[in-house]
């Protein structure tokens, strides 16, 4: 019973949180980021953290990265370490030019 609560719960959230926010935000949660990168983008054990990306990122290295994270990784060397310290490989995702603007303004944003 407590089983399907929380899974009721977490439906609940997935849909509130989908249904509210902005484009960016929406791809960000259906595109499974909060998987390694945490639901408010804190970062976990398999992610790092996704705030203040302002500061080391432009809109538009943002998005040529999420068109090719491997290309972009392996020309950079502090995306290199980051891949190396947390483990995982950022997958490469299927979206197009205007999604992938959207979320990288989202990233940006706070």
């Amino acid at each position: 019973m407590a089983r399907k609560v929380s899974v009721l719960c977490f439906l609940l959230f997935l849909t509130l949180a989908t249904c509210s926010g902005s484009p960016g935000r929406r791809t960000y949660l259906d595109s499974g980021c909060p998987r390694c990168h945490g639901t408010d983008r804190s970062g976990s054990a398999t992610g790092p953290s996704l705030k203040d990306l302002k500061y080391t990122w432009t809109k538009e290295d943002l998005v040529r990265f999420l068109k090719a994270p491997a290309e972009f990784t392996a020309n950079d060397p502090r995306l290199k370490a980051l891949s190396e310290r947390y483990g995982t490989k950022m997958p490469a995702f299927a979206m197009d030019e205007e999604t992938r603007k959207a979320l990288a303004e989202y990233l940006l944003k706070e």
